[in-house]
């Protein structure tokens, strides 16, 4: 089978490649390749980003203004709302989808598109297809936003992977090796909590990584409300009808997290998720999929609504696609970057460019992989989270100076159940977000064992204050858990 004409087109483009021969051109070309791929992919998932994400926060706003007005409790709460008309939400969202979905959705397309350059150019139409498996997975549920951004970007990598042409063989044996060499440095990272090792060694742990880490707790829950499935949005709320006798139905829809409002109060609807509509059976519609509401019961309503939230999830393959991306092409982005750069480096070298990559290559994987290893610090973290810790061990965590140590002291005295009530009601003030987070489950685990009435009412005042909405976020859920539920609107109140 022959390449579409299409394709030797794109592999002759100049707008992604340099001139020139010998190793370093040939690192010149790819360098410069790569980056066009990643601003491309970039800027495509950061467009989108930024107008979804400005949906969304309009969205939130206007929902919190119906779920005031009907005397429940709301999230993010009021002290959002001014935020959520100004551009904040929506360049949070463009970088967020930049880094998460653009940058490694844009690195797994080049890469791939690299080994289809070295192999004969008469299979390259069916070689590059599987970069367009999420593209054909959108289209084929129907979602056109989806199918354009997941094809969009890998074509536009696609372009510039194919673009430096083949590489020497020699040159590509040790492009191979020096990757090799790169990666063992990451695999220290790689296990089932990584991103908790992340988040402590690299981000939490340093000054320098603690700024990144409060604005991904302050910052990402915009962006992630555009590709939750319904069940998982910020308190999903549905408008009824004034004919019809909703008291009971709020009152049911209540124990499964979702609110209702009546539907005069919202005017053009906009804050809506879903509406009730007035027919013969309960039906509940999301504007395109409608479903007869189940018969009374928690569990019966609970699986309905989450089948239905299955079912018109518009969100699933651009949640996976960026998944995969963030998981997948992020690290190998990053690998990318250093093999690319200790090329470069070791091509100005006079002599023994090859020795001075390898070396440069064993000096990075070493950087890389010392600090994912055990310390004596990690090791008093770890008797916290896996060990039997002493009440005295928690209580010297509690007051740590060491932000890390409070987090994980406060989550070993959760499990302690009322005997550190005290100190982990305190810690709700503190200055970090990752203990007062940690704080709010370990009080929802304490009123969960032990109805404590002190564990409940911190929580309901910490929906209402001025925290960090993942905070109140964890808060609400808890207090779910536990079996509390917002007072839903009755007619005639």
């Amino acid at each position: 089978m022959e390449s579409p004409p299409i394709i030797d087109q794109l592999s002759t483009n100049e707008s992604c490649q340099l001139s020139g021969s010998g190793t370093p051109a040939t690192a010149l070309r790819t360098g410069a390749s790569f980056l066009l791929a990643l601003l491309w992919g970039a800027f495509v998932a950061g467009f989108f980003g930024w107008i979804e994400t400005g949906k969304v926060a309009k969205h939130l706003g206007a929902k919190g203004v119906l779920l005031a007005g009907a005397g429940l409790p709301h999230l993010p709460g009021a002290i959002y709302w001014e935020e959520m008309a100004t551009t904040s939400p929506q360049l949070a969202g463009a970088v967020f989808f930049a880094l998460s979905l653009g940058v490694g959705l844009a690195t797994l397309a080049f890469l791939w598109a690299r080994v289809v350059a070295h192999l004969p150019r008469i299979g390259w139409g069916v070689l590059l297809a599987p970069l367009f498996i999420f593209p054909c997975w959108a289209l084929f549920r129907g979602d056109l936003l989806a199918a354009l951004i997941t094809g969009i970007i890998p074509l536009g990598a696609a372009i510039c992977g194919l673009s430096p042409g083949k590489s020497t063989p020699r040159g590509l044996a040790t492009a191979l090796v020096i990757a090799v060499i790169l990666f063992t440095g990451f695999v220290p990272w790689f296990s089932a909590n990584t991103a908790v090792l992340v988040r402590d060694r690299l981000l939490l742990g340093t000054d320098m990584g603690k700024p990144v880490s409060d604005a991904y707790y302050r910052w990402t829950l915009y962006p992630a409300e555009t590709i939750k499935p319904l069940h998982n949005l910020t308190q999903p709320v549905v408008a009824v009808s004034d004919t019809i006798k909703y008291s009971r139905f709020c009152y049911d829809a209540a124990k499964i997290n979702l609110l209702c409002v009546p539907l005069s109060d919202g005017g053009d609807g906009g804050g809506y998720d879903l509406l009730l509509l007035d027919t013969p059976e309960l039906e509940i519609t999301d504007g395109s999929r409608s479903f007869l509401w189940p018969g009374p019961g928690g569990s019966k309503r609970l699986e309905g609504f989450r089948a239905f939230s299955r079912a018109a999830d518009r969100n699933k393959v651009l949640r996976r696609a960026t998944f995969y991306s963030f998981w997948y092409g992020g690290p190998l982005a990053i690998l990318m970057v250093l093999l690319i750069s200790i090329q470069l480096a070791s091509s100005i070298l006079p002599a023994k460019r090859t020795h001075a990559a390898l070396a440069m290559a064993l000096v990075i994987a070493g950087a890389t992989t010392l600090p994912a290893f055990p310390t004596q610090w990690s090791a008093h973290n770890d008797l916290l989270i896996n060990g039997n810790p002493s009440p005295g061990e928690i209580a010297v965590a509690l007051s740590s100076e060491d932000r890390i140590r409070r987090m994980y002291g406060v989550k070993a005295a959760g499990s302690r159940g009322m005997k550190f009530l005290d100190e982990i009601v305190a810690a709700l003030d503190d200055e970090v977000v990752n203990v007062r987070y940690t704080a709010a489950r370990a009080l929802g685990r304490i009123n969960a064992d032990s109805r404590s009435e002190r564990a409940r009412e911190a929580l309901i005042a910490l929906i209402h204050s001025d925290d960090e909405w993942y905070v109140k976020n964890l808060a609400y859920w808890a207090l779910l858990n536990a079996g509390w539920r917002p007072t839903p609107w009755e007619v005639g109140k």
